[in-house]
């Protein structure tokens, strides 16, 4: 079944872009960088102790949703974004399976 939206939900995507939206592409682009910590505690400690390996397929499963969505609708930001968080929760559930 395919749904047909209205071209005016997408407006928004083609208004001229305010500091906000920088600012917030900027901060959707930086956050996966707040995983690396996690990242190389496990690693260094290898341990993956108190690490929930549900919670953490679950972060990628929506990531990779996002990933799905932003290609769909060519954005790039959500696509930038959905790809570093595939990438550093991708690198959580593999130290998952590699040191427990």
């Amino acid at each position: 079944m395919r749904v047909q939206l209205d071209k005016t939900a997408y407006k928004f995507l083609k208004k001229e872009q305010t500091s906000i939206d920088r600012m917030m592409m900027l901060v959707g682009s930086l956050t996966p960088l707040a995983t690396i910590p996690q990242i190389i505690t496990i690693y260094s400690a290898q341990s993956v102790a108190n690490v929930s390996l549900l919670t953490w397929i679950l972060y990628d499963l929506s990531s990779v949703l996002f990933l799905s969505y932003a290609i769909l609708h060519k954005l790039p930001p959500l696509i930038i974004s959905s790809i570093l968080w595939i990438i550093v929760d991708s690198a959580v559930v593999i130290a998952w399976f590699i040191f427990h």
